[in-house]
Parts: structure tokens; C-alpha cells; sequence
């Protein structure tokens, strides 16, 4: 592994060069929840480098600046207790009528 791109990318995967061919050292650490993995910084080349607002047509540039405003739910219960939001996961959720797996667990989630 490249350490020179994002050093701390072996911190995340506890993958360090003695430990890069060993998968158990590496399963060890995936098992980790990503909650409990370090925080890697890794942006060298930020996209604001190379993309402006400067071409954008007036509408779109109001629409782009706008998007942070958007709060976004952070969970399903959140996303129910918004009428636009649950409408959106309902409507989601008819689309996956086929997909038992998903609604089994959506709906354990929810009572």
C-alpha cells in the first residue's frame, strides 16, 4: 500500500509494512466499527481547485449554494416525523416491494 497518497489510511486499516500481507491482522481491524476507526484526511486535491461557480447560469448557482441548507434526516424515525421526508421513504420503500430483506429490517427498526 502506497502510504504517500493518504498516510493515514493505514492508521484506518491498522495496516502498517509488516502487517500489510498478514489478512488476519487486516480482518482484525475491519471488524471494527467505523465509529471506532481513526479519522483520515486525505483531500491533497480539493475539488475547489479545479470546479468554479463562475460558468454557472444564475438559477444553478442559487440551487448549488442552497443544497448545505438542506437538512437531511439522519435516521428513518427522523425521516418519519418529516411529511416530505416520510412521503420520499414511503415512495422508496414501494419501489422495493420485492426486497424482503430491506423492509424486514426498516420496519424492525421502527417498532
Amino acid at each position: 500500500m502506497n502510504s504517500m497518497h493518504c498516510p493515514e489510511f493505514e492508521l484506518v486499516l491498522g495496516t502498517n509494512s509488516s502487517s500489510l500481507g498478514n489478512p488476519k491482522n487486516i480482518s482484525e481491524t475491519l471488524d471494527v466499527p467505523i465509529a471506532h476507526r481513526n479519522v483520515r484526511s486525505c483531500t491533497k486535491h480539493p475539488i475547489s481547485k479545479f470546479v468554479s461557480y463562475d460558468n454557472l447560469s444564475p438559477p444553478f448557482h442559487a440551487f448549488t449554494t442552497n443544497l448545505s441548507s438542506v437538512d437531511i434526516p439522519r435516521s428513518v424515525e427522523e425521516a418519519f416525523a418529516i411529511p416530505e421526508w416520510k412521503n420520499a421513504v414511503l415512495e422508496e420503500m414501494q419501489s422495493t416491494a420485492g426486497c424482503k430483506r430491506f423492509h424486514t429490517n426498516l420496519w424492525s427498526r421502527l417498532h
